[in-house]
Formats: C-alpha cells, structure tokens, sequence
C-alpha cells in the first residue's frame, strides 16, 4: 500500500516537472524574448527583471514566497505541497532554458506566431501541473485568497481579473498596448488547453457520488475547493440498501481535485460527471432573465 502510494506521489512529481519544463519551454522561446507573458506572476518577474538585475527565474520565486505564507492555511495541504514543488520546478526551469539563445528557433520578431504557441506551451505545461494535482502558484494561489476573504467570488475569475490587471500594468510599464494584446491571445489560448487537458466540453460540470464515505468527501470537497455539496438519499434497488449521494456541481477546472479526492478516500465510489449547460446560483453567476 505504500510502496503503491510513493509511486503514485513520484509520477505525480515527475508530471509536474514535464508541465514545469513545458510552460518554462514557452516562456523562453516564444514569449518573454518578446515581453509577452500571458498575466500571472510571471509578467511581473519580467518587468521587475528590466528594471532590477536578478533573473526572471528568481524574480518569480521571489513573488511567490510570501503568496505562498499567506496560503499556507487557505488551501489544502497536497495542493499546497505539489504547488510549491511547482513553483520551484517552474522558476528552476525558467532560468536554466533562459541560458539557450531563443534565436535557435528562427522566428525572429514574429509576434503573432510567438503567442499561439507561447500559449499553447504554457497552457500544456500549467494543464499537466494540474493534472498532478498541483498548480505552478503565482495567482493561482493570490485567487484562492481572495475567494477566501470574499467566499461569493468565483475563484476562476478572482484568478482572471488578477491576470488582467497584471496585463494592464504590463502594457504602461512597457507603453506598448500591442503587446499586451498578444498577451490576452497567449492567455486564451492557454486557458483553452489548460481546460481540454483536464475535462474537455462545457466550462461547468455537475457529478453524482455514490459513496459510503459521503461525509469525508464532502468535508474535503468544501474545504478544498470551496465548492459545495449537496447529500442525497438513495437505494441500490439490487440491493434494497440505502446509499448516500453526493451532488456537486463545479467549474471544469475543479475536477481533477475534486476527483483526486473522490480515489483518495473511496477509490470504489461510483462516479458521474456530466457537462452542466448552465449554472445559476450561489457561487456561480446570478440566473439569467
């Protein structure tokens, strides 16, 4: 059992380091040799690096400490660990690609190209981060924050206002708004691989569990995500016997945690997750007229 479980943590390790090494890949080759960085902490490293002689790997380890601190009691702890194996792995990567010419490549000054796959790289690598269960910090961490002082904000977009002020402030730092606007395109599309790696299909989804351990899962599920969870009462009708049901409707997002959590504590629960077409309520937008 716990040679199953360390192995498990190690693939999920090296996974965060392939997704680190990923985004790392795009920062250097397609997106920072042109001051385009798709919002994030890493915008910031890359200004403050212009202006103050440390490297952007460093810059972005810097921001993330206290960011870091201040989470420690917000999220769960295995998301806080692998995220902070992912951040180190991201800002350890960052450094040591930046010492290969990006001019390797050949792409010279196109800015267009730099974007679409600076986003797809990015959002491959921060996809796979996810996947294993962590995050590469940054505003990820500055979302969770903020949902935890004001528990109405969606964290997705606590995270996407962060990452547009910081796409705001990039283009007055370097009075280029066409940059930033390659910006908001890498970021797009980021978003969108981040999405179809994890659960492709409508932005929200909805699951039934089907569990005997319905009072863990949900206390991890609130305390983790911040989603609620609604229990049911149900009846296996082979087996005439009660069972308790677990609704949970979530953005897409969410799922890898939430189902990280679901094999965690009953790897024998049923589960069923389907696209939600809409989603009305508290923590997600108000009904529509």
């Amino acid at each position: 059992m716990i040679f199953c479980m360390t192995v498990k943590y190690v693939k999920s390790v090296l996974l965060i380091f392939l997704g680190a090494f990923s985004a790392a890949f795009a920062l250097n080759f397609f997106l920072l040799p042109h001051h385009i960085a798709p919002g994030g902490v890493t915008s910031l490293a890359d200004m403050l690096s212009s202006a103050v002689p440390l490297s952007v790997g460093t810059w972005f380890a810097l921001i993330n400490i206290p960011l870091f601190a201040a989470g420690l009691k917000v999220i769960g702890r295995e998301f806080f660990i692998k995220s902070l194996i992912g951040m180190a792995a991201n800002a350890l990567l960052i450094d040591l690609l930046g010492r290969i010419d990006p001019a390797i490549l050949g792409l010279g000054d196109d800015l267009i190209i730099s974007a679409i796959f600076g986003g797809f790289f990015i959002g491959l690598g921060y996809g796979l981060v996810l996947r294993a269960g962590g995050s590469s910090g940054g505003t990820d961490i500055l979302g969770w924050l903020i949902k935890h002082k004001k528990p109405t904000m969606q964290l997705g977009r606590a995270i996407l206002i962060c990452d547009l002020m910081i796409i705001i402030l990039q283009s007055i730092v370097y009075g280029n708004i066409k940059l930033s606007l390659y910006a908001v395109i890498a970021m797009f599309i980021s978003s969108r691989m981040v999405d179809i790696l994890n659960e492709g299909g409508a932005a929200t989804k909805f699951t039934y569990i089907i569990t005997e351990e319905g009072a863990a899962i949900s206390e991890r599920i609130m305390r983790e995500t911040g989603r609620g969870v609604t229990k049911l009462e149900g009846v296996g009708m082979f087996t005439n016997e009660q069972r308790t049901v677990l609704l949970c409707t979530m953005y897409r997002h969410d799922m890898p945690q939430i189902k990280r959590i679901i094999r965690d504590i009953d790897p024998q629960a049923f589960v069923v997750i389907s696209d939600a077409r809409e989603v009305s309520g508290e923590g997600f937008n108000p009904l529509s007229k």
